[in-house]
């Protein structure tokens, strides 16, 4: 079967096949690249606005040095895991009406157990949870970048991953990038699924 018009023949399946790998490069590619890129350059606007109003952090960097570098690093990478999310439910759905519901879960979900509104760092199940959402590692990432806890005493103080130490931020870092990958094979995962059904 020469499904090319190169003069190679091919059988059904390797076409088939060909084709799903192709689709599913050009939709990370096509879809990863320009998202994240685009939650880089928005948060790049939102950090200097919020530098520009409220000051850089006054605690110095955790890890990089550069406190306004450090905190760009931490927003940008949320917002790029965000974004991934956001194609990872996009994959999930099976129809446009299911993706406004799975938006407002993620978001509550995301707002709940980031541990920035209620403390969840010692409660029974709601700390085990927020391990999982990646909204708590993102913000963890920043309050270890500002020092939330010094600066910030209402706050919980018992919160570890908060710790404005090298170590703690590269954990809260690595978890993120952890979470980003995981999301990029899941995506992966559900397109070559959803091709190979048609």
């Amino acid at each position: 079967m020469d499904c090319c018009g190169h003069g190679h023949a091919l059988t059904r399946r390797q076409w088939i096949w060909s084709t799903v790998l192709t689709s599913v490069a050009a939709m990370l590619g096509g879809g990863v690249a320009p998202r994240g890129s685009t939650a880089a350059a928005q948060t790049a606007v939102l950090t200097a606005i919020v530098v520009i109003g409220k000051g850089a952090p006054t605690r110095g960097a955790a890890a990089v040095g550069n406190p306004i570098v450090e905190l760009y690093l931490t927003l940008a990478l949320t917002a790029a895991i965000a974004a991934l999310t956001g194609l990872a439910m996009s994959a999930t759905a099976k129809s446009q009406d299911q993706i406004l519901p799975m938006l407002v879960v993620a978001t509550m979900l995301s707002i709940v157990f980031s541990g920035g509104l209620i403390p969840v760092s010692g409660r029974i199940l709601l700390d085990q949870v927020s391990w999982m959402i990646p909204a708590r590692w993102g913000f963890a990432a920043s309050a270890a970048t500002a020092d939330l806890r010094a600066i910030a005493p209402l706050m919980p103080q018992q919160e570890a991953l908060w710790s404005h130490h090298l170590d703690q931020w590269f954990v809260n870092m690595t978890v993120l990038l952890a979470f980003g990958a995981f999301l990029a094979g899941y995506i992966r995962w559900r397109i070559r699924l959803n091709a190979a059904s048609r």
